[in-house]
């Protein structure tokens, strides 16, 4: 059985478009790795796509409750390659 995302990209795949880059945006706080594991190991997508990065967006006052209420925000955290600070203007230096 195709999953949702692999479809999608052998959809672009097929559609006769050569993409520069192809960005994934996961809602909220999500695992990365099931998404990233597509494009390393699945070989009808990972021919025409690859993963250059991973890039998650960081919430600086909220950050400590996140990890503590959810280990999903652990694994963005470790899966990144870069992050994005949000709140930044309001968020003290502490």
């Amino acid at each position: 059985m195709i999953g949702d995302l692999t479809k999608i990209v052998m959809d672009l795949q097929n559609c006769n478009k050569e993409f520069d880059h192809l960005i994934i945006e996961t809602t909220g706080i999500a695992n990365p790795a099931p998404v990233a594991e597509d494009f390393y190991l699945d070989p009808r997508i990972n021919n025409s796509f690859y993963v250059d990065g991973i890039i998650t967006v960081v919430d600086p006052i909220n950050i400590e409750i996140d990890i503590e209420d959810n280990e999903e925000c652990y694994k963005q955290i470790a899966y990144a390659d870069m992050f994005i600070y949000n709140k930044s203007d309001i968020a003290t230096e502490e």
